[in-house]
């Protein structure tokens, strides 16, 4: 799906089948750089599925085709088809001139043959330039997506602690703090070393970004801090991104 649909990773979720069975799910993991996410159904069964193209293989002014529910699921409808070109490639973002419409994020493109070649992500600026996610970015992520990993970008209304990275070491040290953030609301200073997030380690500042990324704004976080050698344990409360 798109990672802006599947949004924060480890969210319990229900699946509509084309034949309108639901099923339960769990959001995994997301590359909100370009839009990828990944959802598993977590209920036993043989599911039916799209066979995955090779989006490396297509070509400019191939003919495609896209699907999507707009306005939600409707059982007495079926899925409208759209067809289009391939207009522009690159390894993460496919431009074509097939007509999405408001509901169809996430939704399959195909190729003629009925390969899923990419997953709907937006719409583009004109109606006929719209974006989605090439179906090889989410073989060569799939690891990291599955294993609930969140990087590239912040998801929508995303939480926020306010720190930057010192990327000169490999552990989750701050180099800035953010003026007025949750981080210096909670009396985070840089050279602190962040080595858990809600109970839970963080040995790297990815890992911290993913933990961050689990929350929600509003969320009273416990966190713990090496200081000059000291272990130092406070609270921080998220806010969300931009307020």
């Amino acid at each position: 799906t798109a990672g802006h649909v599947s949004n924060r990773p480890g969210r319990d979720i229900k699946v509509i089948l084309p034949d309108g069975r639901q099923v339960s799910a769990r959001t995994l993991g997301a590359n909100y750089g370009i839009d990828s996410g990944l959802v598993k159904i977590t209920e036993p069964g043989k599911w039916p599925h799209a066979e995955l193209g090779d989006s490396s293989r297509l070509k400019l002014g191939q003919w495609c085709l896209v699907t999507g529910h707009p306005g939600g699921f409707d059982k007495g409808r079926t899925a409208p088809l759209r067809v289009g070109r391939i207009l522009e490639l690159s390894p993460g973002t496919i431009v074509t001139d097939c007509t999405l419409v408001g509901g169809d994020s996430g939704g399959p493109l195909f190729d003629a043959d009925g390969h899923v070649i990419g997953i709907n992500s937006r719409i583009g600026n004109e109606l006929y330039a719209n974006l989605h996610v090439p179906s090889n970015a989410f073989r060569d992520a799939w690891d990291r997506l599955a294993r609930g990993d969140v990087w590239g970008g912040r998801r929508p209304n995303a939480p926020y602690i306010g720190v930057a990275a010192d990327r000169r070491v490999e552990e989750a040290k701050i180099g800035e703090i953010i003026e007025g953030s949750p981080a210096e609301e909670a009396g985070l200073k840089v050279g602190d070393v962040i080595v858990s997030f809600g109970g839970k380690p963080t040995a790297t500042f990815d890992a911290l970004i993913s933990a961050v990324a689990r929350r929600e704004p509003g969320d009273r976080v416990p966190l713990e801090i090496r200081r000059d050698g000291q272990t130092i344990r406070v609270e921080v409360v998220l806010t969300r991104y931009g307020e």
